[in-house]
């Protein structure tokens, strides 16, 4: 885009989208990373087991989107999502889950998250869920 004859850099424009997981089970996290290595638009810029390293990813990394766990050990997805959302309102959370969005979800967006995604689900919708919420910013 331009204005007066000058190019103006969008924000999110022409960037890749910078993601961490945070799961508590390797398999799940590895998985997923792979996953999105095929993803040209997203660089995944992080992983960690529980909701305290992921506050401690959100200071370091500075990422555009966490994908959080709900169930964890040392500090579960909500209570995680509701210390990155105070302290770093810009930087999006989606939920994941075993359990569906009527439980899942409901739980995750009360806590703060801009999207879920249980895993059970297709992988497309998992895709797409971290696309839609990185262009909400």
């Amino acid at each position: 885009m331009s204005a007066g004859g000058r190019e103006v850099d969008l924000p999110n424009q022409n960037r890749r989208i910078r993601v961490v997981f945070v799961d508590d089970h390797p398999i799940v996290r590895e998985s997923l990373v792979a996953l999105l290595q095929s993803e040209p638009e997203i660089e995944v810029v992080g992983e960690c087991k529980n909701g305290r390293e992921a506050l401690d990813c959100a200071e370091t990394l500075k990422p555009d989107v966490f994908v959080m766990d709900g169930n964890m050990p040392v500090m579960d997805g909500m209570e995680a999502t509701r210390a990155i959302k105070k302290r770093w309102p810009s930087i999006k959370v989606i939920g994941l889950s075993m359990m569906g969005e009527r439980e899942g979800g409901a739980k995750m967006r009360a806590a703060g998250a801009d999207g879920f995604v249980s895993k059970s689900g297709p992988v497309d919708d998992f895709v797409g869920a971290i696309r839609r919420c990185f262009k909400q910013t």
